[in-house]
């Protein structure tokens, strides 16, 4: 009886007009949503302006009031919340806008002896409508350093909240602005009015057209670079508060202020990009010291303060739980890759010194002074191997990122025997990231190459190629055996590897031709393709390439005169590039044309004249 009583009064209310009483609540609630930008026109009626902040935040904010209800002054908070989509990118300065009077209601609830529901809430609006950074951090830093746990789990929380809206990119977070983009599009505009206020009054038209057109390109690369020393200041200040707090003992706070800063290095990665374009830009005409400064030495103050940070940062690999372990590793990889878009290049990539021809420089029996010009010679087919002992890349100009990668790779190998699967993986890919950095402690890489875990494994093979051709003793060994691994991906990568250490690959080369006559067909050819790069050990390749070429596949008879081909200016004139041209003789009327026409032009690079 009950139960159909309710489902009468339910579809009573359904049916009932709206009474007066409730039309009004439905247009309060339109009204507070009314967006800042005026409506489009739709060429019937004329667009109504939209209200501006004061009509929209005054009501919200004494709603906030301590004398209110608990249920009016969370649902003001929320509202606020709401409309951040609209309040994102507003200007701050500009006068008669209610901001300082939100910003001083929020912060009085933040920090009084309010209902903790309240004090969370506050903390929550504060950290999405932000509008000045001192009052911020000194707000947020005072609840961390309190016994609130839920409070201080909320603050760590809405520091991620504070990064987004700060610094996203506008097409990562399309619903608004960020915070820093619009104070550098209220800056620069400010700029641009100032300066063509100060244009002389009796320029002629053209010239005045000419000059507000140079202070309008110029704006943007300003723009650009009040984003950057925005962005500087206000990520050192928030990293820094992050890094500070987080010998918290909540592991849930430690976590929150860990993805915080894994968020700003992140952002980082990000914003080289734009910096390299602000460098790029044209030649500016406009005199003003800023667009003389480069994008790097205004980023210099927070790439300080990030190494500084992260060398505190590495040493808790030892001392956190597991998924405290997978976001400092993390947070460590992308450190890396930042230095590496800073240095603009990959940390293995370092060309050695030239190593003079055999005959070049030498002085002449006669006495004669040697040619300083020789003959030319044919390019080689084969890269020279860089010697093992090439220089590493050189970091001194970044000296805090440099110490700070440098104290972390002894953690991330030591890392790398964790007992957790996860954490070995995270440790192996920040080593890899370093690129030829990891020299120093390749042999406990080499040791991470037995491991169980097949992702950790193949990692830390690719690590190790990373290093190449430095410390062959240790690598080229441990390459052998993981040529042979089980995995195909593994023996991929390994065989890879061995390329890469050329001359020094001498102790791999047997497993690379025990692996060319067993096994898929894939590792096979990869395997013979890797011995017709090797030309310092072209005496040992012979045997599986001549096999190679009379395989049953056509795909291994392809790749093995290919590698033949690739050996062909090492061969030229021996006994054994005869044997090669006798053998590819036959394949001419090989069942595959592409065998038939790569065996043509092998022959013809086995016998052609060498060039005086």
């Amino acid at each position: 009886m009950m139960q159909t009583q309710l489902l009468d009064q339910h579809r009573h209310r359904q049916a009932a007009p709206l009474t007066p009483r409730w039309l009004g609540v439905c247009l309060l609630g339109l009204t507070a949503l009314v967006p800042l930008a005026p409506a489009q026109d739709s060429g019937y009626l004329p667009a109504k302006p939209a209200p501006d902040l004061k009509t929209l935040l005054s009501p919200l904010i004494a709603a906030m009031q301590p004398d209110q209800p608990i249920a009016r002054r969370l649902a003001a908070m929320e509202t606020v919340i709401e409309l951040s989509n609209q309040l994102q990118g507003t200007d701050p300065k500009e006068p008669g806008q209610p901001y300082q009077k939100l910003r001083d209601t929020l912060v009085q609830a933040i920090e009084s002896d309010q209902p903790q529901a309240v004090r969370l809430a506050a903390v929550r609006t504060l950290s999405v409508i932000f509008t000045d950074l001192d009052t911020l951090i000194t707000v947020f830093e005072r609840q961390l350093q309190k016994g609130d746990v839920a409070i201080r789990r909320q603050v760590a929380d809405s520091l991620d909240e504070v990064v987004a809206n700060a610094v996203a990119k506008a097409e990562l977070n399309t619903k608004r602005k960020p915070h820093l983009r619009a104070l550098a599009e209220y800056t620069t505009n400010d700029w641009l009015n100032d300066r063509k206020a100060k244009l002389p009054a009796k320029l002629p038209d053209n010239e005045r057209l000419q000059a507000e057109l140079d202070l309008t390109l110029d704006s943007r690369i300003y723009e650009e670079r009040v984003f950057i020393r925005l962005y500087a200041d206000y990520n050192a200040r928030l990293l820094q508060l992050a890094a500070n707090y987080l010998d918290d003992p909540d592991p849930q706070v430690r976590r929150s202020l860990l993805q915080t800063l894994l968020l700003i290095t992140q952002s980082l990665r990000e914003l080289e990009v734009l910096s390299e374009e602000a460098d790029l830009a044209r030649k500016v005409v406009t005199d003003d010291p800023l667009l003389k400064t480069s994008a790097r030495k205004l980023l210099q103050p927070l790439i300080s303060e990030v190494g500084r940070e992260f060398k505190i940062v590495a040493k808790r690999l030892a001392t956190e739980t597991v998924g405290d372990k997978l976001v400092i590793a993390q947070l460590l990889e992308n450190l890396t890759f930042f230095v590496r878009q800073v240095k603009n290049k990959p940390l293995e990539d370092v060309r050695p010194p030239a190593v003079p021809d055999r005959d070049r420089g030498l002085p002449d029996p006669a006495g004669k002074k040697a040619d300083p010009t020789p003959p030319a010679q044919p390019k080689p087919d084969v890269k020279g191997t860089p010697d093992a002992e090439s220089p590493l890349p050189d970091l001194d100009d970044l000296p805090e990122l440099r110490d700070a990668l440098q104290e972390a790779r002894p953690l991330l190998a030591k890392a790398l025997f964790d007992p957790d699967p996860r954490v070995r993986l995270a440790a192996a890919e920040a080593l890899e990231a370093q690129g030829a950095l990891v020299v120093d402690v390749l042999d406990k890489l080499a040791q991470a190459t037995e491991d169980r875990f097949l992702p950790a494994r193949w990692v830390a093979v690719r690590a190790i190629s990373r290093a190449a051709p430095r410390r062959p003793e240790v690598a080229v060994p441990v390459l052998a055996r993981r040529v042979l691994d089980p995995d195909l991906d593994v023996r991929s990568i390994a065989i890879e590897a061995v390329v890469r250490y050329g001359r020094f690959a001498g102790p791999a080369v047997p497993a690379l031709i025990q692996s060319a006559s067993r096994g898929d067909v894939e590792t096979r050819a990869n395997a013979l393709t890797a011995l017709g790069k090797l030309p310092d050990h072209a005496q040992q390749t012979m045997q599986p390439l001549l096999a190679g070429m009379g395989d049953i596949d056509y795909r291994i008879r392809k790749v093995s005169v290919s590698a033949v081909s690739n050996l062909a200016p090492r061969l030229r004139g021996t006994a054994e590039g005869q044997r090669y041209v006798e053998r590819l003789t036959g394949l001419l009327s090989d069942s595959d044309p592409e065998v038939r026409s790569l065996s043509a032009l092998a022959i013809l690079r086995l016998t052609a004249p060498a060039t005086k």
